[in-house]
């Protein structure tokens, strides 16, 4: 099954000891044990795995798609709330065949929360003043963003694993890169040497990182473009989110 985590906060084992001075060692294992697992079940969002779990799925997608701007925890709350609530197996019937139609337009759910003309112009123009940004950063990015495709393409099987390779090379081989940058500038010395070295030392470390939240907005951006073809689409998410 889909489940999202949020671990809390640690047991203070040491408090605990003290408190209990003459608890016996298997009591305490079973207590402690049992605090860890009441906690933890307090943390997560569990859909059962029968027939309605691909549609239950998909309908708390759709219910819960305005909370992904929110911190973890708020978006897991949100989707507990909506796992646990009483569903209408015509909503929920609906909510499958709209993401199964989704899913085949390659339409993002981040594009379908409160779509609209006005909305989309506003955010293309936003968009647009970020393009000599993410031109710059891919640049500074680009070496990272090999390594972490020909990993990916080559090594990895599960697609699941693929943002956690773009992660570990943006860590190990950004160091390199930022060092081959630096004695690039040093080499042409055609820019002040100084404002130079501390730009690319700051930004040749985040732009992996901002490189590709910048191209998930633009994905999501060509989804939202995409999705005007589509008004069948935004209508059943409409009738799903205000059910």
């Amino acid at each position: 099954g889909s489940c999202l985590v949020n671990f809390g906060k640690p047991i203070n084992v040491t408090a605990f000891l003290k408190e209990h001075p003459d608890m016996l060692d298997a009591e305490l294992y079973r207590t402690l044990t049992s605090e860890l697992q009441n906690r933890m079940s307090e943390l997560f969002s569990y859909i059962p795995d029968d027939e309605d779990y691909d549609a239950g799925w998909a309908y708390t997608k759709v219910k819960a798609s305005d909370k992904r701007g929110g911190s973890v925890y708020g978006r897991m709350m949100a989707s507990r709330e909506i796992i646990n609530s009483e569903k209408d197996p015509q909503m929920l019937e609906l909510a499958l065949d709209f993401d199964r139609r989704r899913h085949d337009a390659g339409l993002s759910i981040k594009a379908f929360n409160g779509h609209c003309a006005g909305k989309f112009i506003i955010k293309t123009l936003g968009l647009l003043l970020f393009v000599p940004f993410v031109a710059l950063f891919g640049i500074l990015a680009f070496p990272q963003l090999v390594a972490a495709t020909l990993v990916n393409r080559l090594c990895i099987a599960d697609r699941a694993f693929y943002n956690s390779i773009r992660f570990l090379m943006a860590l190990f081989v950004t160091p390199l890169t930022t060092v081959g940058w630096l004695v690039a500038l040093a080499c042409t010395g055609f820019i002040p040497f100084w404002p130079s070295f501390l730009f690319i030392l700051v930004a040749s470390n985040l732009a992996p990182f901002i490189f590709y939240k910048v191209i998930e907005w633009y994905r999501v951006w060509f989804s939202e473009l995409r999705l005007f073809k589509y008004p069948e689409l935004k209508e059943m998410f409409n009738r799903i989110k205000n059910n």
